[in-house]
């Protein structure tokens, strides 16, 4: 066949794990520290920007939640066994009072907190649950006033402060000792009864034999509950509450809890997670809702802090639901996602959905259960909405599969389907967190299996069946950082780090149009930062001082580049060789560079390889038979500054070639190197680069890297050939 030309149209589909003979042309080998779209092609991962250091200490193993209560206001929540911190977006500590203490937050022995709490914000107010604590009812006519002076409450004025004694939202309890027999109805009450007089009446069938309770009032008969009935919850074993005052802090404090008012053990029964522990926290249709084992126990409408019948004569549309699931088998509910207007549960092995009468509403009467399919989920993983579908975890032999849950397109039944497919080892066992970000059509996976590793899973639907990307690679930080935790907020991936040195909350911005700080161009440093250096004319050296300190094995990585506000040189890289550590967060260097401020961070690598190639017959089917040497390739790309190509033509001694496209001859293809980028200001190129491979394509291995702080991005590759074949007919 000789000499062939081929063309590779993308380069946006991440890893494929699959034989590369059926690999798709827009999959490859490696992709590392890349960020892939439909629009842009593959371009160098956005870096990561310092915010602070909010502990001198790593917090591994804690819970992580985010608060999200406006435009304005984000929180970052972390529990432990024994306190809970708030940190604003700028990474401040918010006061955190705890007028009742802390002993709700311990754990027994082996517990982790990561694992053993669940967090739901509600306006103001985050329910915390311990998912170790066994709810329990508190001893009959208990006074609980002690406690009670610290009770938070929802949908009440609050007084000032942030301690000190709190309005209840229930009245306390009034003990009941006045019984004085049974009637068969209503109207067998006795008129002289005196105030305080207490009687059951056992029904009739026109009432359905419905057996309630009531106690002389002041001229009328109120319902009320049975006498020596133990009514109330101890609110000390129950979910708590996190509330942000008025004046910005927040304090942690038991909730107000109903006591019990009418009926008796059947029929007003306690909630179901009284003597249980409760697995998980949701707020759904104006209802909190609190699951446990195989059961779902949701608030009265709108009042939060009920799970008891206001009254046993009638059931009420919006009285407290408790619902079982429809199994046979045992099943412990874990989370509850909504999902297209329905309510998703998931257990280990089975998922279930919440049905209603639409015309009826959520009402206690209206609700079932009902498992919808059966997949085996990671348990300690929380699933994640993201559009219109549901993201979920499972873990088999070391390694985790990402499934993709909704409604089948066509039809209104729902199924899942693995989104790591062609990557079924990719995702090492251990995931701790999903992070979803709707605005990118991307999601992010935190595995303890690689904790330094971000796992990124981006993807683009053409239509309603047909996904034009469906692309996995991985953001890789220091060798010893420990990512974990994060959000998406404002088109940021807020992400929590711990390191020998405390834990950091940094972010990276998402948006493809993202630039550094005043510069019309973005600067690739991880753990950036802004810093105005001191020049001193005695020695002649500029003094930069940082916010962090930088670890001995991470110095050589670490970068300073002229800012924006540089007349001469902006964006240019202050020579490295310069560099003197006066200790951790102390650096000169030679020279003045003091007239604005300097980018400073951390440099890193940006690796893309392709896949093996193959010939295709007229049918795209590779043709695997006889030799294909690769002569060159040609990439083709946008808005870049520097790049370099690393061939190893016999999959061996790799030949590094750096590109500066701005200073490409279109004569000889030859640059000046790493050496321009301390020259002056980058100029960012869009044009095509040829170099040279000369190896077999089954050995050759070619990439494209970039550890400059300057941006690549490539949209498109061509590679050309000698094929032969020696088969005869």
């Amino acid at each position: 066949m000789g000499l062939v030309t081929r063309p590779i149209q993308s380069l946006y589909n991440g890893v494929s794990q699959q034989p590369a003979t059926i690999r798709l042309d827009s999959q490859c080998e490696e992709q590392v520290n890349a960020w892939g779209t439909v629009v842009e092609g593959v371009r160098k991962r956005p870096p990561s920007l310092y915010v602070n250091r909010i502990t001198t200490a790593p917090v591994s193993g804690a819970h992580l939640h985010k608060i999200n209560r406006d435009a304005d206001e984000k929180y970052d929540v972390i529990v432990t066994a024994t306190t809970i911190r708030v940190f604003d977006e700028a990474g401040v500590e918010r006061t955190v009072a705890f007028p009742a203490g802390t002993s709700y937050l311990s754990l027994p022995a082996g517990a982790t907190a990561e694992s053993s709490f669940a967090l739901e914000t509600v306006a103001d107010f985050t329910f915390v649950v311990n998912k170790t604590k066994t709810v329990a009812m508190a001893p009959l006519d208990a006074d609980l006033s002690p406690q009670n002076a610290n009770y938070w409450w929802l949908n009440r004025p609050q007084s000032s402060g942030a301690t000190g004694a709190q309005q209840l939202q229930y009245p306390p309890n009034t003990p009941i000792t006045s019984f004085m027999g049974t009637v068969q109805s209503f109207d067998d009450l006795p008129q002289s009864a005196t105030v305080g007089s207490l009687y059951q009446i056992v029904g009739t069938q026109d009432s359905n034999f419905a057996t309630y309770y009531v106690v002389r009032g002041a001229g009328v008969w109120n319902e009320c509950r049975a006498p020596g009935l133990v009514n109330m919850i101890d609110n000390l074993t129950m979910p708590h509450a996190l509330v942000r005052l008025g004046d910005g802090t927040f304090a942690f404090a038991p909730f107000s809890w109903a006591p019990r008012r009418v009926g008796d053990y059947t029929s007003n029964p306690n909630p179901t997670f009284v003597g249980r522990q409760i697995s998980d926290v949701f707020f759904w249709r104006n209802r909190l809702c609190l699951t446990v084992n195989e059961t779902t126990a949701m608030s009265r409408v709108g009042d939060f802090g009920n799970f008891f019948r206001l009254t046993a004569v009638t059931l009420l549309p919006d009285e407290t639901v408790d619902i079982a699931t429809s199994e046979t088998q045992v099943t412990n509910l874990r989370y509850a996602i909504p999902m297209g207007g329905e309510l998703m549960l998931f257990s280990d092995e089975t998922q279930f959905r919440i049905n209603h009468d639409a015309n009826a509403g959520v009402t206690p009467t209206s609700l079932s259960i009902d498992a919808v399919t059966h997949y085996s989920t990671a348990p300690a993983v929380e699933p994640v909405n993201l559009g219109s579908d549901v993201y979920f975890v499972a873990e088999d032999k070391g390694f985790a599969t990402v499934y993709e849950y909704g409604v089948t397109p066509g039809s209104e039944h729902l199924d899942a389907s693995s989104v790591t497919g062609h990557v079924p080892k990719y995702i090492p066992a251990g995931v701790r967190k999903l992070i979803p970000s709707s605005t990118q059509d991307a999601l992010f996976v935190l595995t303890a299996g690689e904790p330094n590793r971000v796992y990124v899973y981006k993807f683009y639907w053409a239509s309603d069946t047909e996904k034009a990307q469906s692309s996995w690679s991985y953001w890789e930080f220091g060798a010893n950082d420990v990512v974990l935790s994060g959000s998406v907020q404002d088109n940021y991936l807020h992400l929590l780090v711990d390191r020998s040195d405390g834990t950091y909350l940094e972010k990276i911005p998402l948006a493809p149009n993202d630039t550094a700080d005043g510069a019309t161009y973005q600067i690739y440093l991880d753990r950036r930062v802004s810093v105005r250096g001191v020049y001193s004319a005695t020695t002649g050296r500029t003094t930069f001082t940082l916010p962090y300190p930088v670890a001995t094995a991470d110095q050589p990585s670490f970068r300073v580049v002229h800012g924006p506000g540089f007349t001469s040189g902006p964006a240019a890289l202050v020579d490295t060789a310069q560099y003197v550590w006066s200790n951790s967060t102390t650096m000169t260097v030679l020279g003045d560079h003091s007239a604005a401020d300097c980018f400073c961070g951390l440099a890193y690598t940006m690796r893309y390889t392709f896949s093996e190639r193959f010939l295709k017959n007229a049918q795209q089917v590779p043709i695997i038979t006889g030799r294909f040497q690769l002569r060159t390739y040609t990439v083709y790309y946008t808005d870049s500054a520097f790049f370099r190509t690393e061939v190893a033509p016999y999959g061996v001694d790799v030949e590094v070639e750096t590109i500066v496209p701005a200073q490409l001859s279109e004569f000889s293809g030859k640059t000046l190197g790493d050496a321009s980028l301390l020259l002056g200001s980058p100029v960012f190129h869009t044009g095509s680069y040829q170099f040279q491979i000369y190896g077999d394509s089954d050995t050759a291995v070619v990439s494209l890297t970039n550890d400059s702080h300057l941006a690549s991005t490539f949209q498109a590759a061509e590679y050309e050939g000698f094929y032969h074949n020696r088969a005869t007919a």
